[in-house]
């Protein structure tokens, strides 16, 4: 009797552990492929979710099941044939799928989402095959930020802000790459900021390149109405490490000193110290640029550069910056220069070549100091005894 009640005992105990095992063997058993059929794989992405216990985890599914009411049976098919493929890889729960679920949700939400989730799926899809997980993990970083803050890169050195997130996806190459077609895009840092106005372009998210397409970038800064003073930017590019942008074959517009726009080269930047005030620049192509009475009875013929709210005359590395004095419509003095400072009362250059006008005849000196002050119409002239400067003037007219 005794034995029987043993034996009885130790079949149960042993139907216990059995059981016990096999109950836990099935917990912990890793998922290899997520169902086909939406409400299951959303039970199966559950458990995968929440196997670590992770109370991020556990609200990153919460607001996808809520967000995944809207999605279209194409949409749904594109995440579980997207989450077999993160599964195939090894990716964990955190922060593989807990991005990919995140990012999704974002470009969802948006208020273009319909459009834009298909075709996010669809690079996405193309970056798991084609690029590693650094990659991938960066694009549903971005996608998350773009769709949150309106941010499109963010570092210590500088934010690149859009203000608007009406774009597109694609996949080039090896990377992922959203376009945008007419927003203004902003460079933040903790010494100052600007916009490019009404531009498009392509950010390469790999490379942190983005190649520009139109644009305006104005003088506003410097109380300028920006309907006065500007650039138009056709191409350009920007490494968005960094706060600069470079723009060649650029139009700029001065309504106060020029009767048409001209073209040339824009560079602007965030700077520190004294290089702060000499942003955004300008250089005009051309070094035969005139400017009438920029003084009375004073001329300019030269480069033409805007360097932050300073008019700067430019003469390239030929000296053809001209600054030209006249009596009676006639040339009676003629200063040429790499650059002259031209300021609200006078211009000043360290080196001129000097042209003095007699009759037919002239006096020269190649290399002068020079300024004039046109509050006392005083101008002065400079030599100093140990350099070219010291040479004596060449006086044809005094022989």
């Amino acid at each position: 009797m005794a034995n029987a009640a043993f034996k009885k005992g130790l079949g149960a105990l042993i139907f216990l552990l059995v059981f016990s095992y096999s109950a836990f063997s099935q917990k912990n058993t890793k998922l290899k492929e997520f169902s086909r059929e939406f409400p299951s794989y959303l039970s199966q992405l559950e458990g995968f979710m929440m196997s670590t216990d992770n109370s991020d985890l556990r609200l990153v599914y919460k607001n996808f099941l809520k967000s995944s009411e809207s999605f279209s049976n194409i949409e749904k098919l594109r995440i579980i044939h997207i989450s077999n493929k993160m599964l195939s890889k090894r990716l964990r729960p955190k922060p593989h799928f807990s991005n990919f679920l995140s990012a999704t949700i974002a470009v969802n939400n948006n208020l273009k989402g319909e459009f834009l989730l298909p075709e996010w799926l669809e690079v996405f899809d193309e970056t798991v095959d084609q690029t590693t997980t650094k990659k991938l993990m960066l694009f549903c970083t971005v996608t998350i930020n773009l769709f949150a803050d309106n941010i499109l890169r963010s570092s210590k050195v500088a934010e690149w802000r859009v203000n608007n997130t009406d774009c597109r996806f694609s996949f080039e190459v090896i990377e992922p790459v959203i376009i945008f077609d007419n927003i203004d895009l902003t460079c933040i840092s903790d010494h100052g900021s600007y916009t490019i106005f009404k531009t498009g372009g392509k950010y390469y998210l790999s490379s942190n390149q983005w190649i520009g397409i139109d644009g305006i970038i104005n003088w506003e800064l410097y109380g300028y109405p920006k309907d006065s003073v500007f650039a138009k930017v056709k191409s350009y590019e920007i490494d968005t490490r960094k706060t600069k942008v470079t723009a060649d074959s650029s139009i700029f517009y001065n309504k106060y000193d020029l009767h048409q726009p001209i073209f040339g080269r824009i560079v602007n930047k965030i700077a520190r110290g004294k290089q702060a005030n000499i942003y955004p620049k300008f250089n005009s192509y051309s070094k035969d640029i005139e400017l009438k009475e920029i003084f009375k009875n004073i001329d300019y013929k030269g480069g033409y550069t805007m360097q932050g709210k300073d008019f700067v005359a430019d003469g390239g590395d030929y000296a053809e910056a001209r600054i030209i004095f006249k009596r009676h419509g006639e040339d009676i003095f003629i200063a040429n220069a790499n650059r002259f400072n031209i300021g609200t009362d006078r211009i000043v250059s360290k080196e001129s070549g000097i042209k003095i006008f007699f009759d037919n005849d002239s006096i020269y000196h190649g290399n002068l100091q020079f300024k004039y002050i046109d509050s006392k119409r005083q101008l002065q002239l400079y030599r100093k005894s140990n350099s070219l400067s010291g040479a004596p003037m060449l006086n044809t007219y005094h022989n």
